[in-house]
């Protein structure tokens, strides 16, 4: 079967928990500062039932968008490069490019030296996206909270098309979806402390904990780019 997964090897498991903690540090300092503006908007909107209060439907919505880029990405390297010696020579150098992107993303100096992957994005039309979003809003109910978060899930983000890149590199499409759920699920705590309206790590201890996520997603820019090595027949 095309869909059928394969078993995840150990490479799998890097990549996936690489995606995680990217996911869950980098949600703690770049998606709570980036999109706390939404979640604050819609917590306003959904005031009532706990799974409204935690935006979990608009969460949803953002796991199925980015699940879905995700395979769209994995089934594309796949049918331009199938199985192949030259298959995995663009593999590793997209893995090693989504390990420069998550090093850019932590350590912003770095993209005077690669500022071409400041400008990576998917090339959707904003306009449109805001524009349905916004009839989205006009009624609260947990299903139109899960449109909201899949048209949102639309808009360019540097993690994202990271974690993307990665995705693309596993070699079917289920790993690929279970990879970008895993980073969706990192991004999660942080947007739900905010939609709380409770403070996090990152609002305590600032210095800290930028330093702290820093850290780990250098490291896990380091790891994907190790990764890639491996990819290499």
């Amino acid at each position: 079967m095309f869909f059928e997964c394969s078993a995840i090897t150990l490479t799998d498991a890097g990549i996936m928990t690489s995606l995680f903690l990217a996911g869950l540090f980098g949600g703690a300092t770049h998606c709570a500062f980036m999109c706390s503006p939404f979640v604050v908007m819609l917590q306003q909107k959904t005031i009532g039932r706990i799974s409204s209060v935690l935006l979990l439907p608009y969460h949803l919505g953002r796991m199925t968008t980015y699940v879905a880029l995700g395979v769209l990405a994995n089934l594309f390297l796949s049918m331009a490069f199938p199985v192949s010696p030259l298959r995995y020579g663009v593999a590793s150098f997209i893995l090693a490019l989504a390990g420069l992107m998550f090093l850019v993303q932590s350590i912003p100096f770095l993209g005077k030296f690669f500022p071409m992957l400041l400008k990576i994005h998917l090339p959707l039309p904003l306009a449109p996206i805001q524009k349905i979003s916004s009839r989205l809003l006009e009624n609260n109910s947990p299903i139109r909270l899960y449109g909201v978060g899949i048209m949102l899930g639309l808009i360019p983000c540097g993690l994202v098309m990271g974690a993307m890149m990665a995705v693309a590199t596993l070699d079917d499409p289920i790993k690929a979806a279970l990879g970008m759920a895993a980073f969706c699920a990192g991004t999660m705590p942080s947007l739900m402390l905010v939609s709380l309206g409770g403070k996090t790590l990152a609002t305590i201890f600032p210095m800290q904990f930028r330093l702290l996520s820093q850290w780990v997603i250098v490291l896990n820019g380091i790891l994907l780019i190790a990764i890639a090595g491996r990819i290499l027949p």
